[in-house]
């Protein structure tokens, strides 16, 4: 009888954590960051250096695979591949224009955050 009262309550204690709160006690990687970033006007054929800030907000360390732009005309120089909780980091990014115009880039950043993929954004417009 005894051992059967003991194993109800266990059982009973098991059953009340909820899901929710096994979930809440799981780390979690979260990056913050300007998704957009307006280079305002740039002249053609320069290069114009920004360093863009990525802060890890979440509760795990935030390992960053890959970063690439989408186009040869948007170099990432450098990077820290492990932020940890708290951090911030800095990306090094060149950008050098070759067409004059409205232009919208992108840096793709690969982590082991949940969406796995963080986009930003650089805008401008590139005069003679």
């Amino acid at each position: 009888m005894k051992k059967n009262i003991v194993f109800l309550c266990g059982f009973l204690l098991l059953c009340s954590c909820s899901p929710k709160e096994k979930e809440q006690k799981k780390a979690i990687p979260m990056l913050s960051y300007t998704s957009e970033i307006n280079l305002d006007t740039v002249k053609n054929n320069t290069e114009v250096k920004r360093n863009i800030i990525i802060r890890n907000t979440g509760t795990a360390n935030v390992v960053i695979k890959d970063i690439e732009a989408s186009c040869d005309c948007t170099v990432i120089d450098k990077w820290d591949s492990i932020i940890e909780v708290g951090d911030s980091s800095s990306i090094s990014v060149i950008f050098s224009p070759k067409h004059k115009g409205v232009f919208e880039k992108d840096i793709v950043i690969r982590s082991n955050i949940e969406s796995e993929f963080s986009v930003i954004t650089l805008k401008g417009y590139v005069k003679n």
